[in-house]
């Protein structure tokens, strides 16, 4: 049974598991939107050059 991260709560396999593709795609789905939530978006400005 695969343990979790502290913070993000990513799933962590046992290292006597094999890679699996879905668990890396879930874990960067999370740090993904995770990240999305944090970053400030900023409205782009029109910069009038003279």
């Amino acid at each position: 049974m695969p343990k979790y991260s502290e913070n993000l709560n990513l799933i962590l396999p046992n290292e006597n598991e094999n890679y699996d593709v879905e668990v890396a795609n879930m874990n960067n789905k999370i740090i993904d939107n995770k990240l999305a939530n944090k970053v400030e978006k900023i409205a782009r400005k029109k910069f009038i050059y003279k």
